[in-house]
């Protein structure tokens, strides 16, 4: 087996083990029989998200990084004092708060709306949302940077450079180094509808002006995705000459620079086709899931991409096996090897009017079992659900559920693991010491190892520089055969190049990083 499938197949088992172990159902039967694929298992019982709970508190979104912790943002009715405002809260991978919800926003005049997030590998975050008057012109978009431990990384700041009649409905994307991509709909020099991205380095400085994404009449709805190095993916609605709506591509270099022409997802064009949401993982391969509304009742498809494609590997397919039925508000994330999950809202998945549901599915489109609830508390409406998923599979689902805080809507979440099941082929163990990846790659704070033993050995890790000189050194003690993962703390270390160096049962494997400050 190659050598990157053998190491997918060995972490798989090891997540596996270690969410058994913790549950208590452990056994050594387990031992060989662990598995590959996931399907969704509930982590503990949805939570309120929200605080304040006065009015309403909704339109969430949720951003994850490799390890699982998360961060939640979600618009609020009053709260500032004046219109609507932004407010987020950040969480560890358990579920425990990390943080009292705080306000984004510092300018408070009018509305403040429709907050998008992305997060890094390592835990910075950006919120992006729509902001009344703010520039001059109705709206214009804002985004605020934040730092691993969820404090502000500077002031909020303009997005948008026209600021003529209005811009919003933002969206974000953010690679492993912490660069990112904004993207919104925008008013043309026409005056028709259009979608735009602008770039932006870690430190917030912007790379270049503002670009049009797509030329047809009418453009809107986007969002965008971007992989471990920077390159992204727009997918968006765009009004076709039958007066409906089509959901468009466009894939970009890390630089902005436009790969190959806007490309056609679905295949249908008649009936109108809305609400696209695009993940990536991190070699670049896409999923897009998107409403179609062609039939009697709106249902939920999806198609993939591999790395640099923009000719699909599949058909539309659809999302969730059930009878007809109304689906709609799709929302899709990927983790880092390309297996994905998507979420759902839909009329009477529940005893009351609107539910939510996930599914999760194999990289090759797969479906790892039925699709199940998201949410347990069921009276009235719970809707517009957001998905984040980590390195390993693991995911959040944030929506607004109606009347459970006690005061309109409120915003609630609920975990899953990267439950796996049985594959058919059982992967041996590496033949040799494998140090498989480090990452994120360049790195600023701290970087994670991952690493599989053929058999149990002491284990020692060392961090030199390019000259030998050793800078960091930890043992890890003897740990068992399989998949490993270590988390390393280099944020002392000056900006350059390292090595960083595993040492077990007589053998060693390297691997160089690059830290930048």
């Amino acid at each position: 087996m190659p050598l990157r499938a053998a190491s997918r197949l060995a972490r798989r088992r090891l997540h596996w083990l270690r969410h058994a172990a913790a549950a208590g159902t452990l056994t050594l039967g387990m031992l060989h029989g662990a598995p590959d694929v996931h399907a969704q298992v509930q982590q503990g019982s949805e939570f309120g998200v929200n605080v304040f709970t006065q009015g309403f508190q909704g339109e969430s979104e949720v951003g994850v990084d490799q390890i699982g912790n998360f961060v939640v943002v979600w618009e609020t009715a009053f709260q500032d004092g004046d219109g609507d405002a932004i407010y987020a809260r950040c969480y560890a991978a358990d579920g425990t708060p990390r943080s009292d919800e705080f306000q984004v926003n510092v300018f408070t005049t009018s509305f403040q709306e429709n907050p998008a997030v992305a997060m890094s590998d390592d835990g910075h975050f950006v919120v992006a949302w729509q902001s009344d008057l703010q520039d001059g012109d109705f709206y214009g978009v804002y985004a605020r940077r934040y730092s691993p431990d969820c404090l502000p990384a500077g002031n909020e700041f303009l997005v948008n450079v026209t600021t003529i009649d209005g811009q919003g409905a933002p969206q974000v994307a953010m690679d492993d180094a912490a660069n990112f991509v904004v993207v919104w709909e925008g008013r043309t020099e026409g005056g028709t509808d259009g979608v735009y991205g602008r770039l932006f380095e870690a430190d917030g400085t912007p790379q270049g002006g503002e670009f049009l994404i797509g030329t047809s009449p009418v453009q809107r709805a986007p969002d965008v995705a971007m992989d471990a190095d920077g390159d992204f993916i727009v997918a968006w609605e765009s009004q076709n000459s039958a007066a409906s709506y089509d959901i468009l591509g466009q894939r970009y270099a890390a630089d902005g620079t436009p790969q190959e022409a806007s490309f056609l997802i679905n295949d249908d064009t008649i009936g109108p086709n809305r609400s696209p949401s695009v993940a990536m993982d991190a070699n670049g391969n896409v999923a897009v899931a998107w409403e179609d509304r062609s039939g009697a009742s709106a249902g939920v498809l999806f198609r993939l991409y591999e790395n640099d494609a923009v000719d699909p590997i599949t058909l539309p397919l659809p999302a969730d096996e059930g009878a007809p039925r109304t689906l709609v508000s799709p929302e899709v994330a990927m983790d880092r090897d390309g297996d994905f999950a998507i979420t759902w809202e839909g009329e009477y998945l529940d005893p009351s009017r609107f539910g939510t549901q996930v599914r999760t599915f194999s990289a090759d489109g797969t479906p790892n079992g039925p699709s199940v609830s998201v949410n347990t508390f069921t009276e009235s409406d719970q809707r517009f659900p957001n998905i984040a998923m980590d390195a390993d599979g693991d995911f959040v689902v944030t929506w607004r559920s109606y009347g459970q805080d006690g005061d309109n809507y409120g915003v609630y979440a609920q975990r899953f693991a990267a439950d796996p099941v049985a594959a058919e082929d059982d992967a041996a163990l590496p033949a040799a010491l494998v140090l498989d990846a480090v990452f994120p790659n360049p790195v600023r704070d701290a970087a994670t190892v991952r690493y599989a033993l053929s058999t149990p050995a002491a284990v020692r890790l060392t961090v030199t520089d390019v000259l030998g000189r050793t800078m960091l050194t930890r043992a890890e003690g003897m740990q068992p055969a399989g998949e490993h993962e270590e988390r390393l703390a280099l944020d002392a270390l000056p900006s350059g190049v390292y090595v960083v160096r595993i040492g077990a049962g007589g053998s060693t494997a390297t691997q160089r990083v690059t830290v930048v400050r």
